[in-house]
């Protein structure tokens, strides 16, 4: 199914700013809070299989504090909300996702928060936010988020795409892959190791030793959206967002084997261990060290994962 025009009315809304009338269609608020600020890289998934991948919703009634005093553009930042039980929840956000949940909640719309795969992010990280209209329809704000989700899903998706959508932070995790019309997983494939106590065999994690690691990249790569993570002989450690907040330094926490060497991979926006984009370097975390603390040359990565050279990673300091 082609995507559906947008009106001249909303282009020009987007042109000059101006907020969207109450009764915009889900398509046009795309346009309007999903679009790119810079130059979109290329999508490294599908984006059904990217929805099918929540396991966790969080829905949104109010907004307390979305961090106005301290945001800055690009980054993600603390924010308070109240979920529809009326407590008091602490997330971390995206700031391009903040438009979209306002002007939603503002003309009485419905907003889900997708939270980030704690076994890779932070638990309170979230992934990406699904806002429903007044009307029904839906859309996906944030940066870029328009190209990579909601004009592809909605297309996939049909005629039947706003209501399928609409629905989707209520369906059991189980049955989401149905709920979107995609084919169940294999279960015989091997999956792999992630080292966190809630997966991970208890009688290997002792035989590690738990580290912090911090990242500090050269520059952000693309929009951001694309991580880092960290892997060792045994497994999977956890991940970062190669984005603005890297440069500063990110900390991330995992394990290290006897041999005290670790390795760092370029992986999609999903941190999808069964598919790394490229490995971009090794090193060895000194026995004294407390924190492993390393640099990583991003000016070698193009905005869409593509990686010049080798051995990117070296300790700072």
């Amino acid at each position: 199914m082609a995507a559906l025009a947008v009106s001249a009315g909303m282009l020009a809304a987007c042109a000059t700013g101006a907020e969207p009338p109450a009764d915009a269609s889900g398509r046009e608020l795309g346009a309007k809070y999903g679009a790119c600020t810079s130059p979109p890289g290329e999508v490294s998934f599908t984006p059904t299989e990217y929805l099918a991948a929540t396991a966790d919703w969080l829905a949104v009634a109010k907004v307390v504090d979305a961090g106005r005093s301290t945001r800055a553009e690009g980054q993600t930042l603390p924010a308070v909300i109240l979920d529809d039980s009326a407590h008091e929840q602490r997330v971390q956000i995206h700031t391009s996702f903040w438009p979209g949940v306002e002007w939603t909640l503002a003309h009485g719309g419905q907003v889900w928060f997708a939270m980030a795969d704690p076994d890779l992010f932070p638990a309170d990280m979230v992934d990406y936010v699904l806002a429903v209209t007044p009307s029904g329809e839906v859309f996906f704000p944030g940066s870029c988020i328009d190209d990579r989700i909601s004009i592809p899903v909605h297309e996939a998706l049909g005629a039947d795409a706003d209501a399928v959508l609409a629905r989707l932070p209520r369906v059991e995790h189980a049955d989401v892959r149905a709920h979107l019309g995609l084919a169940p997983l294999e279960s015989d494939e091997e999956q792999p190791v992630i080292l966190n106590p809630q997966d991970a065999d208890p009688a290997l994690l002792e035989r590690l030793t738990p580290i912090a690691v911090r990242i500090h990249i050269s520059e952000p790569v693309g929009d951001g959206s694309l991580t880092i993570c960290s892997r060792i002989t045994e497994g999977w450690n956890d991940c970062a967002r190669a984005d603005a907040d890297a440069v500063d330094g990110t900390m991330i926490s995992g394990y290290i084997g006897d041999d005290r060497v670790i390795e760092f991979w370029l992986m999609d926006d999903i941190a999808d261990t069964s598919k790394p984009l490229a490995k971009l370097g090794t090193v060895t975390m000194p026995a004294d060290a407390e924190v492993l603390d390393v640099h990583i040359e991003t000016s070698a990565i193009s905005d869409d994962g593509e990686v010049t050279g080798s051995n990117l990673v070296t300790l700072a300091g």
